[in-house]
């Protein structure tokens, strides 16, 4: 989704939306028209309102710490990654398995 309808869907800002990118708390990258995309999967409904997929943070930093990157973190968050058993990084984080996903993306970036 882009960089307004992120802001839209949170409630907040492009302004805030584009800060979140930046410190790494929400994955978000450049598309080839220069336009910053937000993967519309780590926005999850919640009881009173939108939000942040919790522990997106965590899977997504030692990609941006190590320069691979936010496509590198997207792809990673879709394929099955072994040490999650047959399981998407994605699935483990909507399944609570912060900790193991955390783990997991610091392995996969080694």
């Amino acid at each position: 989704m882009t960089l307004d309808a992120a802001a839209k869907r949170l409630g907040t800002t492009p302004e805030q939306v584009r800060l979140c990118i930046r410190c790494g708390t929400l994955l978000g990258m450049t598309g080839l028209d220069g336009d910053v995309v937000v993967p519309a999967f780590q926005i999850e409904e919640a009881s009173d309102r939108p939000r942040v997929i919790c522990g997106i943070d965590s899977a997504i930093q030692p990609f941006l710490e190590t320069g691979e990157g936010g496509w590198a973190a997207l792809q990673w968050l879709l394929d099955d990654d072994p040490n999650l058993g047959p399981c998407t990084p994605l699935q483990a984080l909507r399944d609570g398995r912060l900790d193991d996903v955390a783990r997991a993306a610091r392995a996969y970036v080694r």
